[in-house]
């Protein structure tokens, strides 16, 4: 009893004093030592700017703006060994005046790194996880948007990536970032006489509730010289991905048309046959000016050898269904139309790879995009094909500066450009212009024996 009081009168003071040894040691450590304890990282301004081609179309009315940049941001991207791993997130501010937008990010020399860049889609990237030091694919994989039924949104996600690795540091250029949406767009317009066929419904089936808004960019995926999806980047998780519902678009004003209303996540063919797990439109009207509405099934599909084959509804890309002839009366509901898909409609599909329309060039208030600003040609490929969106309402015209080296045609959105045969045996430099109004844009034609 009396050692065990002993032992208790000793220890508060012991533990005292050895407390106060300890804080003296830290305390030394701390002014000697600063560096350990507190690591600042040096920060610099990036500057970079981004490039996302429109999307052509009249000027229907909409609420969702296509080329709106809201917010952006940027995921960088450590690179070891070959292989890239999540580092860290920063939002870029824009200059609206030069088009350019800068973003802070950690000073490194040491090691080289690959930006991300992700528009309207800040809201997604906050309930995703982000785990520091994970594949690039993992990470961007589980970002990812949704819909209940038609998009609402008033701009669409985009995507895009640096071409190249770097170092940061003050002062690094970035060339242009060309950005993808990671939706799709589908305009349905009847070319026949609203007596012959009045457009007067749409309804999509089979959408997907979900997107990825970054693609997969391994091989076969995604082609970075087009700029182009070449397959379809599906969710991690497929439950629950398609639509139970048909989405109902209505025809409004009697415009026989339907555009900038329908855009929807990336869809895959269906496997085999199974034309029930396609996603398709069917579309509802006035057939002969009778009074009642029929319905006609319009799937996504390409002619090759006389057969018709399903295809991929692709991000960034652009579906027209012209409707060129209705033969006659269709199925008396929707869902009739879907289920039994026979009836005599004729439908002609364009479809546009929005990214490779990456040279816009603005004429007053309106939009041309073409699909190169230069042509190489050679004895091998003598011929070639420029394509033309544009939203301008009146003719456009092509001009040629050099008639004895080779030909031009317009036909519809495309010139034909074809090396004269009497040119074939030397090389030459020439050159053609686009014209509309006031507006002129050259391309260079280069042949090379």
């Amino acid at each position: 009893m009396i050692t065990e009081r002993i032992r208790n009168r000793l220890s508060f003071p012991y533990i005292s004093i050895l407390l106060l040894s300890l804080f003296c040691v830290l305390l030394s450590c701390q002014e000697t030592y600063p560096d350990i304890l507190e690591e600042v990282e040096e920060e610099v301004e990036v500057i970079f700017n981004l490039k996302a081609s429109f999307i052509p179309s009249t000027y229907a009315p909409t609420t969702v703006d296509e080329k709106q940049i809201k917010e952006i941001d940027v995921l960088v991207f450590k690179v070891n060994n070959g292989e890239e791993f999540y580092a860290y997130r920063s939002q870029a501010t824009a200059n609206p005046e030069d088009n350019e937008y800068t973003v802070t990010l950690q000073k490194d020399l040491a090691n080289q790194y690959r930006f991300v860049v992700l528009v309207n889609a800040r809201g997604y990237i906050d309930r995703t996880l982000l785990p520091v030091d994970v594949l690039k694919e993992s990470v961007l994989s589980g970002i990812e948007s949704e819909v209940s039924g038609k998009w609402e949104g008033e701009t669409i996600p985009m995507w895009g990536e640096s071409d190249d690795t770097y170092f940061i540091d003050e002062g690094v250029s970035i060339p242009a970032i060309t950005l993808l949406r990671s939706l799709s767009r589908v305009d349905v317009i009847s070319k026949l006489p609203a007596g012959d066929f009045n457009l007067k419904e749409v309804y999509l089936y089979n959408w997907k509730t979900r997107g990825r808004i970054a693609p997969r960019t391994d091989h076969g995926y995604y082609d970075p010289v087009g700029y182009e999806a070449l397959k379809v980047s599906v969710p991690e998780s497929r439950e629950g991905l398609t639509g139970d519902l048909p989405v109902r678009y209505e025809i409004e004003n009697n415009e026989n048309k339907i555009e900038k209303q329908v855009y929807l996540h990336e869809a895959g063919a269906p496997e085999g046959t199974n034309e029930l797990d396609a996603t398709c439109l069917v579309v509802g009207g006035h057939y002969s000016s009778q009074p009642d509405i029929t319905y006609y099934r319009i799937d996504f599909q390409q002619k090759i050898d006389d057969q018709y084959t399903y295809i991929d509804v692709l991000r960034n890309h652009q579906y027209v269904m012209n409707i060129i002839g209705v033969e006659e009366r269709g199925y008396e509901t929707p869902d009739s139309a879907f289920y039994y898909k026979k009836a005599n409609i004729t439908v002609e599909i364009t479809t546009w790879n929005v990214g490779d329309l990456s040279d816009t060039n603005i004429g007053g208030n309106y939009d041309f995009s073409f699909s190169q600003s230069r042509f190489d040609l050679s004895p091998a490929i003598p011929e070639a094909v420029l394509k033309v969106v544009t939203d301008y309402p009146g003719e456009w015209t092509i001009e040629n500066q050099d008639p004895g080296l080779f030909s031009i045609e317009k036909r519809k959105d495309s010139v034909y450009i074809s090396v004269n045969s009497s040119a074939l045996s030397q090389s030459f430099t020439g050159a053609f212009r686009v014209k509309a109004g006031k507006f002129t844009k050259i391309i260079s034609v280069y042949y090379t024996v």
